[in-house]
């Protein structure tokens, strides 16, 4: 399932809930992302949604370096930091790396948050849409 937050006037797909290894864990895959070099981060929406379907780790892959870390979300929730623009924050290093791995493409999306940007779209605060029929990008665009 892609998890989707309203972002820069429009709704961007931020995360993933998917099956890894026996367990359903929060997941980010970046393939051109500029800026990750030391430092990632998720919405503390997406945190507190995984949390609440209970993922445990989240989970950060580097596709084109085939780089794969992961954090237990307890522990990212007390060594990260929150900024003013809604999302927690922790250095690569505090991750663990972990064998690459692949995971299933997304079928579905949730919007997680209320639309707070006037003349945006209504709230749609935790309603799945139809499946997606591609694969879905990370800002909300399908590949």
């Amino acid at each position: 399932m892609a998890l989707q937050v309203w972002k820069r006037g429009r709704w961007c797909t931020v995360a993933k809930i998917v099956l890894l290894d026996g367990q359903m864990v929060l997941a980010v895959a970046v393939r051109h992302q500029q800026g990750t070099t030391s430092t990632v981060s998720i919405p503390l929406l997406a945190l507190d949604h995984a949390e609440a379907r209970g993922c445990r780790w989240f989970v950060w892959r580097h596709d084109r370096r085939y780089e794969m870390r992961r954090i237990r979300l307890d522990t990212l929730r007390a060594e990260g930091w929150l900024q003013a623009d809604g999302e927690v924050y922790i250095p690569l290093e505090r991750m663990e790396r972990v064998p690459w791995a692949k995971w299933p493409y997304a079928e579905r999306e949730i919007r997680l948050a209320p639309v707070v940007e006037p003349g945006a779209e209504p709230d749609t605060l935790g309603t799945a849409s139809e499946p997606a029929p591609a694969q879905l990008g990370l800002w909300g665009q399908r590949l």
